[in-house]
């Protein structure tokens, strides 16, 4: 088990660049959400009347999960330099928690889709209604919900900076679904690899972790040698002097005693 998980021992320095890229990720996805969050500001645009991925709760979700994420991402840059156990398990907590949401986040994009159109339907007739429209069919190109006609069946005047008076103007219906579910893919997506990248910080952490535990003693097989419990005895040890003793004998030549003559 001990050569298994040495194998799959992680760097420092690989942690520390993983959560870089996640923390550029959730910087770039934190742009995304401002940008998203700007269609807020159309005069007349009410999304609190929907679920669409532009209403107030699910904004407020996306950027708690992403401020998080970069905390978390900062956490772990430290964590690959010192690993401390209360550091590890505030980490991981976190981490399942951006885990959850993002995923939640994008899966609940797809919930909706065959009443999606609805949404997005009550949201034109709400602007509608309030006479708030100009600034919408000024950003979509386009004339009334449905066409010029809504304006003549009404007996209401067009503003004169939209298209109205153009024979190809056409109305704000159908580019404005399609700009709501452009968005709604988008936030699918963000969600989807900020889950994926997360996941991918907490394994690195996590082998990080089971690594520094088995570095920890590295000489603990050698030192195993001779357990507490084995009874052997070992050679004795010889002296400094005895070994200088040996070596002077093995040095010097044995003397030779000649024969005495025979008188």
């Amino acid at each position: 088990m001990t050569k298994v998980c040495s194998c799959l021992s992680v760097s420092p320095g690989l942690v520390i660049e993983i959560h870089i890229l996640l923390l550029g990720v959730a910087i770039f996805f934190l742009f995304d959400l401002y940008n998203h969050a700007f269609r807020h500001s159309v005069e007349g645009l009410n999304t609190s009347i929907s679920l669409v991925g532009l209403s107030p709760r699910m904004t407020l979700a996306r950027g708690i999960t992403l401020c998080i994420v970069i905390v978390n991402s900062i956490l772990g840059i430290r964590l690959a330099r010192s690993m401390t156990l209360f550091k590890f398990f505030v980490y991981m907590l976190l981490g399942a928690y951006n885990a959850y949401m993002s995923l939640a986040i994008a899966v609940s994009r797809f919930l909706y889709t065959d009443r999606f159109r609805y949404f997005t339907d009550t949201m034109l007739l709400y602007s509608w209604n309030m006479g708030k429209y100009k600034q919408i069919e000024l950003l979509y190109d386009c004339c009334g919900m449905h066409g010029v006609m809504d304006y003549i069946l009404t007996d209401r005047p067009w503003s004169k900076d939209v298209c109205c008076g153009l024979p190809l103007c056409k109305g704000c219906e159908v580019p404005f679904y399609e700009d709501m579910k452009t968005i709604e893919r988008q936030i699918a997506r963000d969600n989807i690899a900020l889950c994926i990248a997360t996941i991918i910080g907490l394994v690195f952490v996590l082998l990080r972790k089971m690594s520094v535990v088995i570095v920890e003693d590295p000489y603990e097989s050698e030192s195993s040698d001779y357990s507490e419990d084995d009874t052997t005895e070992l050679p004795p040890l010889r002296s400094t002097r005895d070994l200088k003793n040996r070596k002077r004998t093995k040095g010097t030549p044995k003397k030779t005693t000649a024969p005495e003559s025979v008188l």
